[in-house]
Order: structure tokens, then C-alpha cells, then sequence
């Protein structure tokens, strides 16, 4: 019998109104990989290998640095490789206190071209850990060795949170306290295009069940792992034109083959981008 079994459910305090703004185009790539060098490296880095393009990514080796960014989104990782870490590489337990990964981490978005906003305006998500470990035939499998500490953070705009799978920032800081890379998918804000009244929650369930049951064809009981209202940004290989309030539920089915997905609901009787599936776009 379907059912939903939830979780996690939507905030109360679900705002009545909420601005939308355009989401502006990324920079070209090359100028992209060209700023965060400059004030990683300082002066005018050049180059070890030509810029080479896969797709829609762009990437480029400048000494230590191996840089990617993506045409559609702006999105871009890059990562520091040093010399000497193989002793750095067998800590078995983190060596630096969380709350100093965290300050770490905010030091650099502060002081780098990482990103095009405030430290400020985003929240700490969690932190992950590399591990590595190591066997032979001589060997046994040697116990995990902590590579690095990942932070996460996700963006907020006007005090609301971003949700799907962009406006996110990872740092990946090492044993020594240096950083060893980065990653984000965090567009540039643009204007104010208009302000939208926001559909109740009530509706947007309705519609979340209604998915379910007609669309999936789910007659079991469905878990929904977290229910959220914010902003959407799209992933790292989707363009995007504008930001826009949503309702986005992740679930899972019960049983013995479960299956983990998503459903994105635009939270204003008009859609002007169609995530998730929703028929409600407006062309604009």
C-alpha cells in the first residue's frame, strides 16, 4: 500500500513571497582558470601545457595546479599536487581539530577568486574524509590512512537555502593545514527579475504524492530522506538562467530492491525554467 513515511518534512516558516533573479552566464573558462592561478600563484602564472577541451570542460596544468571548469556552468575544481607527502599519508586519525579544517577552509574562500560572494553567505555542511589504504601479496591490508578533510558548504540567498545539487563549495584541506583543492558550483547572481508569490507547502505534496503514484507507478511505501524548500541551482553540466524557488524532496522505496531519487516542484504557479520534470514553464 503506498504510504509516505517521512523523515524529514518541509520548514514551517515557509516564506508567502520570494524574489526571483537571473542567474548570470559564466565567465569564459580561460579567464575563469587565469583569476583563481593569479591569486593562488600570484603575479602572471603561465601555462605548463596548452588548454586542453573535453566536452564541455576546459582544463589547464600550471605548475602544481591542474584546473577544470565547465562552459555550461562555470564550474570549476582544481587541485594542488605537492611533493613529499607520503608521510603526511598515514594518519589513521585526522590531526587537525575540526573547528580549525572549518576556519581553514573559510580563510581560503576568503582570500581567494573561489568564489563570487561573501564567506557569509553560506552554511557548513558536512565533512568527509579520503582514505586510503594499501595490500600486497607480501602485505596485509594495511589499516585507512586520512588523506585529507573535504568541507562543504551551501550557498544561501536572501537567508534561504539553496537545494539540488549545485551552489555547493568543497575545500579539501591536509594534515599540514595547506590546501590541496577545491570545488564549486556556484553561479553569479544577477539582477532582480520579479518577485513570485509562493505555492502553499499543502499544494506541493499533493503534487510530490500525485508523481509518485501516476508518474512512478509506486504503490509501496515510499521514505522521503528530506524535504526542503529553497532556491534551485542546477549541477555542473546544466545551464541555468535563473533562480527560483522550489520544493525538492528526496525519497526512497522500501522492499528489497530499493530505488533512491529525487522530485523537484517549482514552488510558483510559473515556472520560468522546468526542473524536475514540471510541465509549468513559462517562456520569457
Amino acid at each position: 500500500m503506498f504510504t509516505l513515511i517521512f523523515e524529514q518534512r518541509l520548514p514551517a516558516n515557509i516564506p508567502a513571497t520570494v524574489p526571483v533573479y537571473a542567474a548570470m552566464p559564466p565567465s569564459s573558462a580561460s579567464y575563469v582558470i587565469q583569476t583563481i592561478a593569479r591569486a593562488w600563484l600570484g603575479g602572471k602564472p603561465k601555462l605548463t601545457h596548452p588548454l586542453r577541451r573535453v566536452q564541455d570542460w576546459v582544463s589547464a596544468e600550471i605548475g602544481e595546479m591542474r584546473l577544470m571548469c565547465n562552459r555550461l556552468s562555470g564550474a570549476v575544481q582544481f587541485n594542488v599536487q605537492r611533493k613529499g607527502r607520503s608521510a603526511l599519508e598515514e594518519n589513521v586519525r585526522f590531526p587537525v581539530e575540526m573547528h580549525r579544517v572549518v576556519e581553514l577552509a573559510r580563510e581560503f574562500l576568503g582570500r581567494s577568486a573561489f568564489i563570487d560572494d561573501k564567506v557569509g553567505n553560506m552554511r557548513l555542511g558536512n565533512i568527509t574524509h579520503l582514505r586510503e589504504q594499501y595490500a600486497s601479496m607480501e602485505y596485509p591490508v594495511s589499516r585507512p590512512a586520512i588523506l585529507d578533510a573535504g568541507v562543504m558548504f551551501t550557498r544561501v540567498i536572501d537567508e534561504i537555502d539553496v537545494v539540488g545539487p549545485g551552489g555547493k563549495v568543497m575545500v579539501k584541506v591536509l594534515p599540514d593545514e595547506t590546501i590541496a583543492g577545491a570545488s564549486r558550483v556556484y553561479r553569479r547572481r544577477g539582477s532582480l527579475v520579479e518577485t513570485v508569490r509562493i505555492t502553499p507547502a499543502a499544494d506541493a505534496l499533493a503534487e510530490f504524492e500525485r508523481r509518485l503514484r501516476r508518474d512512478r507507478g509506486l504503490n509501496k511505501p515510499v521514505r522521503v530522506l528530506r524535504a526542503q524548500f529553497g532556491y534551485f541551482e542546477a549541477g555542473r553540466s546544466q545551464r541555468q538562467r535563473f533562480f527560483e524557488p522550489v520544493y525538492a524532496f528526496v525519497y526512497t522505496t522500501d522492499g528489497p530492491f530499493p530505488v533512491k531519487s529525487a522530485e523537484v516542484i517549482a514552488a510558483s504557479r510559473f515556472a520560468r525554467e522546468a526542473w524536475g520534470r514540471d510541465p509549468r514553464k513559462r517562456v520569457s
